[in-house]
Parts: structure tokens; sequence; C-alpha cells
């Protein structure tokens, strides 16, 4: 409560308390019957002006008792009963008064309650009236806020919506769609037979059918196509509707928007040019992003790696990549350790420091180089050096064979001097002990010995000289072949009789086991004897006295194969890939070596080759040897 009520109560209070005293002293001095105590009435008035409607019935009481008060201590007059009736009436009239003034109070409180609601309403619906008016205005702005940033967001997007009242025909578009068609939207009638007449006549069919089956079957509908300025100018849009229909399934409203995406046509066809420049690569191209997953892999890439198609995928890890390719034995270099190959492997994808050479199955050899984009990705480009790496293979292999000639000519030039000068010596020497009649008379026995070591060595150097002649012309490609059907046993008696006086003084059991019913062997005869003599004299050469030779031959499945093995002391394994080159031994120092200048072999094999065959020589140290050649066996 205010001060101000306060003090107002404090004043009615005490102004009540000085007038009931004021009263109750009056009425003490007059006697009875002159007043009835009707003045305590007033009293009772003054609670009016109280807060409380109980207060009323405080100052009644309070008027009742100082009415029977004054009833004991007036002084005594009138008549008695009369007394009695005038205080019983005074009572009545202060309690009645009372209840009345309670009445009145209370309708005025429901009026005043009833003003002060109405008030309160009036000033709340005020202030809602007002909220509302402030709503409404932040409304408006807020749509006009929207509006614009729709026609903002519109304009960037370069998207703009449409309506078309079927039934009225009538279309609405947004300003957006104005620009896109880059017309001014007071000098153009929208309608849809005014649109249609803008699109690609090349576009326009397939715009038609898809408005009809949207309309038929109330369906959307999405579709590109071009629509042409009135500068002939062509842009391609993105047109998507749906369509409204009434209570009766009629088509009454479409709702669509239009996009220009010319830009984006544009950017799919240069991103398609260039893909298709990427795929007619010969190397092999991926782009991964910079999560590390597969975004893109040309044509030679996915070939390359056909094996796992799995991991050609978009958005498959590079690192699944290369596990997929090392669980399938892709890379031959890291079998055996893969798990180290694969942390060498990601550590110069993720620092990549230059091109390395990483080889992969069927013998390809590749150049791999990585490089970051700005994005975080990468781009990996495989080269195929594969034929570069051949190249080098075979340029090494050409020098190492270039090596070992000039090593093989360093020995035959060793071997020559030695088979050269002993049977010059011996023939000057004899010849000078001829001449000089060192012995007497030249009828004498060691003249004749002398003259058939003479002749020995003319032969044997013609021999050498032969075998050198033979090599040359068969590398030259000047070594006629005249073939013919052989009877391979004949062949190879006729050259055991070569061979056999050697053989025998060297005490060598020497065999030959060819079936009487193998067929012919279709070949040159000068070679084929050559071939043979030249494996068994380096089989009676090697063979120590006591040992064993044998010569076989089989045709089987259309190859005629002829072997032959000796018991001598063998070859080391390492030295037998070298044999069949010209001027090797398998002594290379000629004064401890057998006789030969290691021509045999390498002629042998340049005889086969001629005939379309070859060797093989099977030998270990004190195993002997076994010499196979085999021969197409073709007969005409």
């Amino acid at each position: 409560m205010g001060q101000k009520p306060q003090r107002d109560l404090l004043r009615t209070g005490i102004l009540t308390a000085l007038l009931t005293m004021l009263v109750f002293v009056v009425d003490l001095q007059i006697p009875l019957g002159v007043s009835g105590g009707v003045p305590y009435v007033a009293v009772v008035l003054l609670g009016w002006w109280f807060p409380r409607k109980r207060h009323i019935f405080y100052l009644a009481a309070v008027g009742s008792a100082l009415t029977i008060a004054g009833y004991y201590f007036s002084p005594e007059g009138g008549i008695p009963w009369m007394v009695v009736t005038n205080r019983f009436l005074a009572l009545l009239a202060i309690w009645v008064t009372a209840g009345l003034l309670n009445l009145a109070k209370a309708a005025t409180e429901r009026v005043n309650r009833a003003n002060g609601n109405l008030e309160e309403r009036v000033e709340k619906r005020t202030r809602q009236l007002a909220n509302e008016v402030k709503e409404h205005r932040q409304a408006e702005a807020a749509l006009r806020e929207s509006e614009t940033r729709l026609s903002e967001a519109q304009r960037i997007a370069g998207l703009g919506n449409w309506t078309w009242n079927i039934e009225s025909d009538e279309e609405w578009w947004s300003a957006e769609i104005y620009r896109i068609f880059e017309l001014e939207p007071h000098k153009f009638e929208v309608s849809f037979e005014s649109f249609l007449n803008r699109v690609h006549p090349d576009d326009r069919q397939g715009l038609e059918e898809a408005v009809t089956r949207a309309r038929e079957k109330g369906t959307a509908y999405s579709i590109d196509f071009r629509i042409v300025l009135a500068d002939g100018t062509v842009k391609t849009v993105h047109e998507q509707a749906e369509m409204t229909r009434d209570k009766a399934s009629q088509a009454v409203l479409m709702i669509g928007t239009i996009q220009d995406i010319t830009q984006r046509k544009e950017s799919e066809a240069r991103a398609q040019s260039m893909i298709t420049a990427i795929e007619s690569l010969s190397e092999c191209v991926a782009l991964y992003d910079a999560d590390d997953r597969l975004v893109f892999c040309n044509a030679p890439y996915r070939e390359l790696n056909h094996a796992v198609p799995g991991t050609l995928e978009p958005g498959v890890p590079f690192m699944d990549h290369l596990r997929a390719i090392l669980a399938k034995d892709l890379v031959p270099n890291a079998a055996g350790r893969e798990e180290a190959w694969l942390e060498e492997r990601m550590e110069r994808h993720r620092n990549p420091k230059g091109p390395t050479e990483i080889s992969r199955q069927d013998d390809q050899w590749f150049l791999a180089s990585e490089k970051r984009l700005e994005d975080g990705g990468y781009v990996l480009l495989l080269t195929d050096i594969t034929d570069m790496k051949r190249a080098e293979n075979e340029r090494r292999e050409a020098l190492d064979q270039a090596e070992k000639a000039s090593r093989a000519k360093s020995e035959f030039l060793a071997t020559m001097s030695h088979e050269l000068r002993t049977p010059l010596n011996a023939i000057t020497g004899f010849a000078e002990v001829i001449g000089g009649q060192y012995f007497g008379p030249l009828g004498d026995r060691k003249y004749q010995e002398y003259a058939e070591d003479i002749q020995a060595s003319g032969h044997h150097l013609l021999d050498l000289i032969n075998d050198v002649l033979d090599l040359s012309a068969i590398e030259a490609g000047r070594f006629p072949l005249d073939k013919e059907n052989l009877d391979i046993r004949e062949v190879a008696e006729e050259c055991s009789r070569s061979i056999a006086d050697m053989a025998e003084r060297k005490q060598i059991s020497y065999k030959i086991d060819i079936p009487d019913d193998i067929p012919p062997c279709h070949a040159d005869r000068r070679s084929m004897k050559q071939i043979l003599l030249n494996l068994l004299s380096n089989a009676v050469k090697f063979t120590p006295e006591g040992g064993n030779i044998s010569l076989g031959a089989t045709a089987v499945n259309g190859i005629f194969t002829i072997h032959v093995t000796d018991t001598g002391k063998g070859i080391p394994t390492e030295k037998l890939s070298r044999l069949t080159n010209p001027f090797t031994r398998a002594e290379p120092n000629p004064h401890r070596s057998q006789d030969g200048a290691g021509l045999g072999l390498a002629i042998v094999d340049s005889l086969l080759k001629l005939h379309g065959g070859g060797m093989e020589i099977e030998s270990g140290p004190e195993k002997g040897t076994t010499v196979t050649i085999e021969l197409p066996s073709v007969i005409h």
C-alpha cells in the first residue's frame, strides 16, 4: 500500500473517532427521550470512506454499543417505553444503514472493478494491436528482405521461378527469368506459346512432350534444353516443374523453375574434352583427392590394374589400391617384403621428390611422377619405360657380350698363336733337319718320320684354318646348305671311323646306339659330319684312357635327337653357358688344354641353328659330359 492511501486512512480514522466521541458526549448531555441515538448513524456513514466493507460493520457495532451505553448513562427523562423504542429504532437505523451502505459499496466496487477490467482490457488490446501492427510491419519488412534475398539468390544462381494457370493460360515470370531471356517485362507478353517460341527448334518437341506428359499424368518433369535470344545467342537452361490438380483431377496450375546452366554445360564440355584427352594418352593417369581417395583414372591406368577392378572406383583410398595389387602379386620387386615396399611407396607418395622407377607385372617398368595440387589432392602419372628398360638391358647385354667377345678374342689370339706356332715350328724344324741332312743322306728312315710329322702338322694347320673360315662364313650368312634325306646311322659310322685310331690309342670303348628303323634326317651331309666329328673328337680328347663314349639317336614327335656321352673329367657348371661362344674352351690356358682352338662347339651350335635346331650340354666335374642336339625331323 502506498503512502497516500495510508495517510487518507489515518485521517478518516481520526475523523471517525472524533465524530463518535462528539456524538457520544452530546448523547450523554441530553436526557433520555429527547434523542433516540439516531446521530450514531452518522458514524456508520463514515464507513463509506474506509477501504474495506467490513469497516462499515465495525462502525455499526461501535455505534450500537454507544447507543446502548447512552441509554444507561444519559440523564433520566421521557416515558420509559418510548425511550426503549427510540433506542431500538436507533439500533435498527444503524444496521439498516450499514446494510444499505455495504450494498452500495459492493455495487460501487463491482462497477469500479468492471471499469478497471475494461480499462485493463482496452489497454491490453491496445498493446496487442500495437504489437500486431509492429509485427505486421516487421513481417512486411522481412518479406521485402526475403524477396530481395531471393531475387539476389536467383540472380546469382541464374534461377528463376514461374507459374502457369492452365485454365486461363496466364503465365507469370520472376525477374530472373526475364534476365535469363534478356527481355524487358513491360515489353514482353508472357504466355506458354511465346515461351515456346524462344526454345531452340531442335529441343522444342522434347519440351512439349515433357509438358504434355506432366499435364496428362500429373507428374513432375526435369529437362535441359536450349533457348535462342533475340540477338541469336544460344543458352542452355534446366527446367523442372510440378503440376497441381483440382478435385476433379484436372490440371489447373503448373509451378516450375528455370536455371541458366550455360556456363556449367560449357565447363562440363571442357572437362569432358580434357577427360577425353587424358583417356587418349598412352601414359597412366590417376587423380586422387586430399583424402587420398580416387577421383578419376584413364584407360591405360585401368588396363594396367585390370586385375583389381574394385580399386578403380571413385572413392577408393590409395592405400587400399596398393594393398590390392600386392595381394595379386602385381609388383614383382615387392615379393617377400610387401610391408616394407608399402611403407617405402607411401613415403614417396606423401613426400614426392621426383620421378621413380617401379616394376609391375609382365616385366613392365614405369616411371612414376606425382604432383600435389592446390586443393591437397595429387596427380599420379605412370610413363611406360618398358622398351627403354629392355633397350638398356639389351645394350648392357650387348656390352657384356662385346666384353666377352673381346676376352674370347684375346684368348683366341693366345690359343691361335700357340696352335699356329706349334705346327709351323714342327714344319720349319723338320724341314731344316731334312734340308741339312743331319742324319746323313735323305734315304734315312728318320727323314720319312719327319716328313710324316710335317704332313700331320700341315693337316692340323689346314683344319684350324678351315674351322676359322667355316665359322666366319656361317656368321656372315655365306654358308650354303645342301639338305638331303640322310641315313644318320651311316653318317655316324663314317665319323666313328675317323676317330677310331685316336680312341684306340687311348683304349676308349666306343658304341653306336641307333635303331635300324630310325627315319632319315633331312640335313646337309657335310654339316652333319662336321657336327658329329666335333662332338666325337671332343669326347675322345677329354675322356681319359679306358673310358667310354656312346652315340645315340631317336626320332619322336617330329624331333630328331642325337646325344653323345663320355666319361671324361667333366666341365664346371659355371662354364657351360660360355662353351658355345667362339674361341672359348673349358681350359683357357692353351699350354695346359687339349688340342683345339675352342671353335668346335661354336661351329656345332651355329650349324644347328642354320638347320633350325639347338644344343644342350649336361656336365659336371668328374661326372662326364652329355651333349644333346635336336633337329626338326622333316623328310622330303
